[in-house]
């Protein structure tokens, strides 16, 4: 059996790669001696292959876990590959965690596979993500609603942003809301940005540096990526969001982002003292 998650929620699919991974010690393998994690990519192919090629002592089904295979396999070891998984279909697992998008020519070759399964996560559109912001939410026996609009409406579709911001409200930290003049982290970020003369002011009301410097790296990459014409992958929101954006040097501004981001993260500078850094 051949299980590929892919999409570019990669968040969404690294979740149902666990879910599968957890099911399956579950009900197979509580002690998880039949679990496997390989090498990704091509480097992870010829391990794949050893594995699959074995048995184990313990079980007669086994969970193997390969990233990136589809995209990843050299053309010349995918026949052996897909051969290998045909052969095992009911007692052999592999799931595929892809860290970006695949092609349908990527996977043409493995959907003739007697059991191919393929999960998909796109992006999700603004509804269908407060709708799965609450369902996760809730999983996690949180019940505030009006706290989790209010992280929807400031993350912007980004999964990973949510469940990072989650995390500290679950916590008992305290979230920044919006005053007024319609302030958000995202009107800071984009202070910085673009070098604004009324920036310093901005994070000064904002008051939440920690979380300034959490969300600018995703938000340069994304600006970054689409002045270069490359799109793919970005949710049409902050797409039309990053494409107003103008920096004066990109190149000089990420090499210092990168700079604030590490003194921060290495707890040699506060989050304060590294946006210094950054302008």
């Amino acid at each position: 059996m051949f299980i590929l998650c892919s999409g570019a929620d990669t968040f969404r699919s690294l979740q149902k790669v666990r879910e599968l991974e957890a099911a399956y010690r579950a009900k197979h393998d509580q002690a998880g001696v039949s679990v496997q994690h390989l090498p990704s990519g091509k480097d992870g192919i010829d391990p794949l292959l050893s594995a699959m090629s074995g048995g184990s002592l313990f079980s007669t089904r086994r969970f193997l876990r390969a990233d990136d295979l589809v995209s990843g396999c050299p053309k010349a070891k995918r026949d052996a590959l897909i051969r290998a998984l045909a052969r095992d279909a009911d007692d052999l697992i592999v799931v595929c965690l892809e860290s970006s998008e695949v092609t349908t020519t990527e996977c043409k070759p493995f959907a003739s596979l007697p059991k191919f399964f393929h999960y998909q996560f796109p992006l999700l559109s603004p509804a269908e993500f407060m709708d799965w912001a609450m369902g996760y939410a809730s999983s996690m026996g949180f019940t505030d609603a009006r706290a989790i609009r209010s992280l929807v409406d400031r993350v912007q579709g980004d999964t990973w942003a949510f469940i990072s911001e989650f995390a500290k409200v679950q916590a008992g930290g305290e979230m920044v809301e919006k005053n007024s003049g319609d302030l958000s982290i995202f009107t800071a970020i984009d202070g910085l940005l673009e070098q604004r003369q009324q920036r310093h002011t901005i994070l000064r009301q904002l008051d939440d540096p920690d979380a300034v410097i959490a969300q600018t790296p995703g938000q340069l990459r994304s600006a970054l990526l689409v002045q270069s014409g490359y799109t793919k992958g970005i949710h049409p929101f902050v797409l039309k969001k990053v494409s107003r954006l103008r920096f004066a040097s990109p190149a000089r501004l990420w090499k210092r982002l990168a700079g604030s981001f590490v003194w921060s993260r290495s707890s040699h500078a506060s989050a304060e003292e590294s946006l210094d850094i950054l302008g």
